[in-house]
């Protein structure tokens, strides 16, 4: 985040102190404008703002105008602190003269900073520069790639300096933990695999002290520890001077479903198999307080010829499948005092070839499936607070498709992150749409006693829907709806522990498409759902 605590300043030169009379009856021609002192704004940036100023028969308010108006350029532009004033006035060809002072950064100190020195917090903001005139828009965009960093967060004040233009700019920065372990469990299984998973994890999060982040973690099942695993890598590299990060991401897995943690965010994989992944972000200028990136991605995955994944044909099982997409997406953000939104559009083409990616091997898949397919993927979330602290969430996940797609690809349904009071992926289609509505208590954490926790209760109503493309199979639906409701609470201490605990009442009868049908869920099933984390560095 960029503060200013300076602000541009018009000052009006003796000529044109005049009297109310006199600026109300002088009149006179304007040529052109000359503007000294700019080097921010290009010539025909000026003289585009300006000209609605020129002209016969002008008054000196005309002139206070044209000083708002090159002002308010600067200030589009990204360039906030910059003063301009017409100074006293010696043409005689009716070309007035205004004058600008560029802001420029004089001095920068960093304080807050005990893991990273003041040498890698500089790194992580180049267009903050001494001598230079700072951009906000860059500025914020190479705050916000800083901030992706899991173990710091940075932003920036600005102050004026002793002398006309200068700027004195102050980075604050917040840490936590650079190199971490973590433990997790929830109860994301199966009946044929486990219904718990636990996990351990490893992060550092400033190799070479370069902000390189390196993330592993390893999860199975308690109930067949010696058959269910699977392993996750993760390492971001940012190249703060291109305003890019590059994630590369690697999972083998031997489970129906696995939520893992990467330096990206959280990663989910159906299937048994491999998947690699790569996918470049670019931090984009900002628009207002709206931060926003491109994510460039390519994937390699591919499914184990002996799995049997919820959503595929009866009898399920398939030959080996792989796929291997590329990605463009967009996803932004916004943090106001009245609502803070996310969402994220991407597009996904799968590149047809490769090991076990022909025809044949997506027909053994899915009967009508083929491997040139493609898909939109979109996500979004908006929180408001009410008042007396009480607060609001909706999240909306959907996938759009006209493609038969590999089970592998499809949109699940159901479970601690989609819709609760269901199994985890109880159903699948090519499109679908999930949608989550909650409501959550002012804080609660003052009857725990317990210093810096933090604890809530939550209601939530959630809503989804998955459809199949195609010609069906026997005993197929077309669609299927799912719907909850329900109560939970979310608690955390110290940034150290975080818990999760929901129960669903189900509203919506789905079936498998066994024959006969096999239920999957019936209305008033409940179902717990509960996830743990705790962060710790026993170093």
């Amino acid at each position: 985040m960029v503060k200013f605590l300076v602000t541009g300043m018009v000052v009006i030169g003796q000529l044109f102190l005049l009297s109310p009379v006199m600026a109300q009856t002088l009149q006179f021609d304007i040529a052109g404008f000359k503007v000294e002192g700019n080097t921010l704004l290009t010539e025909a940036q000026i003289q585009q703002t300006l000209a609605p100023f020129v002209g016969p028969g002008r008054e000196m308010a005309e002139i206070n105008k044209a000083v708002e108006a090159l002002r308010l350029a600067y200030r589009e532009a990204g360039y906030p602190v910059v003063q301009v004033f017409p100074p006293e006035q010696t043409s005689s060809a009716n070309q007035i003269v205004l004058k600008v002072i560029e802001g420029k950064v004089k001095s920068v100190t960093v304080v807050g900073n005990t893991a990273y020195d003041s040498d890698n917090i500089r790194a992580s903001l180049p267009p903050l520069k001494e001598g230079t005139s700072p951009q906000v828009n860059r500025l914020e965009a190479a705050i916000a790639l800083a901030n992706e960093n899991s173990a710091k967060q940075v932003g920036v004040n600005f102050q004026a300096g002793t002398q006309p233009g200068d700027l004195d700019a102050k980075i604050n920065v917040s840490e936590e933990l650079v190199s971490k372990y973590f433990v997790t469990a929830d109860n994301t299984g199966s009946r044929t695999t486990g219904y718990t998973r636990t996990g351990l994890g490893f992060q550092h999060a400033n190799l070479f002290n370069l902000d390189h982040v390196l993330t592993m973690q390893y999860l199975t099942s308690p109930e067949y520890v010696d058959k269910i695993a699977s392993y996750s890598v993760g390492y971001r590299i940012p190249f703060y001077d291109l305003g890019l990060a590059l994630d590369l991401l690697g999972a083998y897995s031997d489970t129906e479903v696995v939520n893992t943690t990467t330096p990206a965010g959280q990663m989910n994989f159906t299937g048994q198999g491999v998947m690699l992944a790569a996918r470049l972000n670019q931090a984009l200028p900002t628009i207002g307080d709206i931060r926003h990136k491109l994510i460039y991605g390519i994937e390699y995955k591919d499914f184990s010829n002996d799995g049997t994944i919820n959503g595929a044909a009866p009898g399920g099982t398939w030959g080996s499948v792989s796929a291997q997409p590329l990605s463009l997406a967009y996803a932004a953000q916004v943090a106001r005092p009245t609502f803070q939104a996310s969402g994220s559009a991407g597009f996904y083409a799968n590149l047809p070839g490769g090991h076990s990616g022909s025809d044949s091997d997506y027909t053994a898949a899915r009967n009508g499936s083929e491997p040139d397919w493609n898909l939109w993927r979109l996500n979004g979330s908006i929180g408001i607070p009410l008042p007396q602290d009480w607060q609001t969430r909706v999240t909306v996940s959907a996938q759009i498709t006209e493609d038969l797609l590999i089970p592998g690809e499809q949109f699940g349904a159901g479970g601690a992150t989609s819709v609760r009071g269901y199994n985890e992926r109880v159903t699948s289609g090519d499109e679908g749409i999930t949608t989550n509505f909650e409501i959550y208590t002012p804080e609660l954490s003052q009857y725990l006693t317990l210093p810096g926790s933090q604890l809530r209760a939550l209601a939530f109503w959630d809503v989804g829907v998955v459809a199949k493309n195609g010609t069906l199979l026997a005993n197929e639906k077309r669609s299927q709806s799912l719907a909850s409701f329900g109560v939970g609470l979310r608690f955390n201490y110290m940034k150290n522990l975080n818990a999760k605990f929901d129960f669903g009442w189900v509203q919506q009868d789905i079936v498998s498409s066994d024959s006969p049908p096999k239920p999957l869920g019936e209305r008033n099933d409940v179902r717990a759902h509960f996830s743990l984390s705790y962060v710790f560095n026993p170093f």
